[in-house]
């Protein structure tokens, strides 16, 4: 996966991950992210091993909140 950035007027800057995948609903759509390669600053890897929470399933590591539905 790439991600372009550019802010107006500024440098264009990128970051690119080898390995990029979004595991099934069984695997409550866990993210796997590795390979960082750019000038972006490798923010992504947070996330890394962290499940996706959807409208009807609230998968992610907050007790007290749900990811998918703030308000």
């Amino acid at each position: 996966m790439r991600v372009d950035l550019r802010e107006i007027d500024r440098e264009a800057r990128f970051a690119r991950y080898s390995t990029f995948r979004v595991g099934s609903e069984e695997e409550q759509f866990t993210l796997t992210i590795d390979g960082y390669s750019g000038n972006a600053g490798n923010a992504m890897i947070a996330h890394n091993s962290r499940a996706f929470s959807t409208k009807d399933r609230d998968n992610d590591a907050y007790i007290n909140r749900d990811c998918a539905n703030l308000s």
